[in-house]
């Protein structure tokens, strides 16, 4: 990540002091302050805050003043912004707030700005140190010690010293509550054998490097776990259930339970497939050639139904999975494989382009648009348990409210 001044036509408002984001996806990585508004993040070299990684365009968001508080626009993305884990249009920032733009986290920063010393110290100076000062400057130089009052000095020992108790006291309650952390237990995990998942464990107040946390695993049989930054990474070796307990220095443990299934068979999802284990070699190929026509009959109508793009999409998936269960791979698998690529390349282009659609119309305030849009996402992409399924529907019932 790298900080830049923007240049950008959209005018330059100067941001109010005390506001920056912090990337956690480095322990090592600097805040970035917000000193330019509006300002800018993504790909392209003119942005405010440069971010690299897959999913991310060349101007991702914007964070803007208005309001009195700070706000953070989605540029109309294909991936979308999220904060604290959530899809945004434009939603106002509180200090604390986690953004996620692709793979890149950020947190968000309010900072009390720095007083000005040389207001500070001219509000300082007693009458007495203000005529030794003049005195100095007159080339009589007395002793500016002589010339405080001795009760300036008692007045600044006994500060010292009531700081220095404050300091001590604080840090005897911080100790005691570390003490007494509770441990904190995560949503369960369930993963098949051969699988790994990313466990988020945001831990804000931990400055440390990973390698400082303990990762104790009762059955490492089962799992693999592995501490990285911002979580673990549990890694699925046989089935069965386990427990994974994660010690942070004086933040106390996180408890994960992990189960592990068998593998499902590959046909499962496809109640016409079930038979396939069972079918020769030749009969799978015939089976695959049957899947690819459906998935052309499908691709021919593609402009009068929205659906049929998906359906396609399915019936050379089905093709794909078939063959590739033969031991001898023939070469329909490679056509297969081309007509799938073609009409998945064809749907992401459908979905940037009313997905943009969408973001824009509700942004102006043309919420029938934009519930437009989204049942047009819902056709593309009917199956509820896909990502984008799960985006559309999301945008579609806060539409509605």
């Amino acid at each position: 990540m790298s900080a830049v001044r923007p240049d950008s036509s959209e005018p330059q408002v100067a941001a109010p002091p005390g506001c920056e984001l912090l990337p956690v996806d480095d322990p090592a990585a600097s805040p970035v302050p917000v000193k330019d508004l509006p300002f800018f993040l993504g790909r392209a070299g003119d942005c405010n805050l440069v971010l690299r990684g897959e999913g991310i365009l060349s101007k991702h968001a914007k964070v803007r003043w208005g309001e009195g508080k700070y706000w953070i626009s989605d540029l109309a993305t294909y991936q979308g912004t999220y904060v604290n884990g959530e899809p945004i249009l434009e939603v106002p920032l509180k200090d604390g707030d986690l953004i996620r733009i692709g793979p890149k986290k950020l947190s968000f920063r309010l900072v009390q700005p720095a007083p000005r010393a040389g207001a500070a110290g001219s509000q300082a100076l007693s009458p007495e140190l203000s005529a030794a000062v003049r005195a100095h400057a007159a080339g009589k130089r007395p002793s500016v010690l002589l010339a405080v009052p001795w009760w300036t000095y008692a007045a600044a020992a006994g500060s010292i010293l009531l700081l220095s108790f404050g300091a001590w006291v604080h840090a005897k309650r911080e100790a005691a509550r570390a003490a007494k952390i509770a441990p904190v237990t995560l949503p369960p995990v369930k993963l098949v054998a051969g699988e790994s998942l990313f466990v988020e464990i945001l831990l804000p107040e931990y400055k440390g490097p990973e390698e400082d946390r303990k990762v104790s695993v009762g059955d490492p049989v089962i799992a693999s776990v592995q501490a990285v930054p911002d979580g673990v990474v549990v890694e699925a070796i046989n089935p069965g259930e386990t427990k994974v307990d994660v010690r942070v220095p004086d933040l106390g443990p996180r408890m994960l339970s992990v189960t592990v299934s068998a593998p499902p068979d590959p046909f499962a999802a496809y109640p016409d497939l079930r038979g396939v284990p069972a079918l020769g070699p030749a009969a799978r190929v015939e089976l695959a050639k049957t899947c690819l026509e459906l998935g052309e009959r499908h691709d021919a109508g593609r402009e009068e139904v929205l659906a049929g793009r998906w359906q396609a999409l399915e019936a050379y998936r089905k093709a794909i999975l078939v063959l590739e269960s033969l031991e001898h791979k023939p070469s329909l698998l490679d056509t297969a494989r081309t007509k799938f690529d073609a009409v998945k390349k064809d749907l992401d282009a459908r979905w940037e382009e009313h997905y943009f659609q969408m973001v824009q119309s509700a942004r102006i305030g043309d919420r029938i648009k934009a519930q437009e849009e989204a049942r047009i996402l819902l056709q593309l992409f009917p199956e509820r348990n896909t990502q984008r399924n799960s985006i559309a529907r999301v945008y579609l019932d806060r539409l509605r409210k």
